[in-house]
């Protein structure tokens, strides 16, 4: 029951996957770039690079229907990642290479439209709709690597806690990271001296002066006499702080039964409590 929950959820990598693919092909319909000339607006999507641009009557650019792989690579993507039975490890690879490829090409496909705009004096400028579909791209691309190495799985619910979610991967580099801290910090107090061993610092060299010390084990100064008498008064402070904190067990004189601290009556034989 758990594995199926765990199992085919709808917040899977395979179905964050799909919906991003999808609305990369969306993209290809919408205008990614503004293309400005004579006071007239050009919307360039990569449809309009499919069939070609004209500029009042004026063929600007010739159709590239090239472009049209802006379109059949997330297609391909989609049909893969439809096929349960392919591989995981193929399912991402596709992925990767699709996304990288087409991220490329709309980039291509940015510089070239840039530099068409400036050969006929216009002006040029991307759209939302461009920056949409390379973050979905890169979104695609970085989920199918984690799924590659195995830091994900294509089928599994990322709603549900598990160890191959992005929220334990996550925790288990925080773990790491915490421990190696733990790891260092033992070390240093491992190999260094205990803070409360230390009752000052050396007045020539700076180094921590060590209890019981009458010179420096760094530069061989004498530790000042008022260091070592301060010291000593504050030890002996805590030995009777120490001292007074220690509670003595009671008995009840009556029946020699062991006694609670807020007892009043022995809870055996009924004898008040002295004292």
């Amino acid at each position: 029951m758990e594995e199926n929950n765990v199992k085919g959820g709808l917040v899977s990598v395979r179905n964050i996957i799909r919906v991003l693919t999808v609305l990369v092909v969306i993209c290809v319909f919408c205008p990614a770039f503004l293309v400005s000339c004579s006071g007239q607006n050009l919307e360039v999507s990569v449809m309009t690079a499919v069939g070609g641009l004209e500029s009042q009557g004026q063929v600007m650019v010739e159709p590239h229907f090239e472009m049209i792989i802006c379109l059949l690579i997330p297609v391909v993507i989609l049909i893969v990642f439809s096929l349960k039975k392919m591989k995981e490890n193929l399912v991402a690879i596709v992925a990767v290479i699709g996304a990288v490829v087409d991220f490329i090409i709309w980039m291509v496909f940015k510089s070239n439209v840039k530099k068409i705009a400036g050969e006929n004096y216009c002006s040029f400028k991307s759209t939302g709709w461009y920056t949409f579909n390379q973050i979905n791209l890169a979104l695609i691309a970085v989920l199918a690597i984690l799924v590659l190495f195995k830091i994900l799985q294509l089928d599994r619910n990322l709603l549900i806690g598990s160890n191959n979610n992005v929220t334990g991967t996550f925790n288990n580099v925080a773990g790491r990271v915490s421990q190696f801290a733990n790891d260092i910090s033992s070390q240093l107090k491992g190999d260094g001296t205990s803070q409360e061993e230390i009752i000052g610092y050396c007045p020539k060299c700076g180094s921590p002066i060590e209890s019981d010390c009458k010179f420096c084990t760094a530069c061989g100064a004498p530790v000042p006499e008022k260091m070592i008498e301060e010291a000593k008064i504050k030890k002996e402070a805590a030995e009777i702080q120490s001292q007074e904190e220690i509670v003595q067990d009671k008995f009840c004189i009556q029946c020699g039964t062991k006694l609670e601290n807020n007892d009043v009556f022995c809870n055996k034989c009924g004898t008040k409590v002295e004292g």
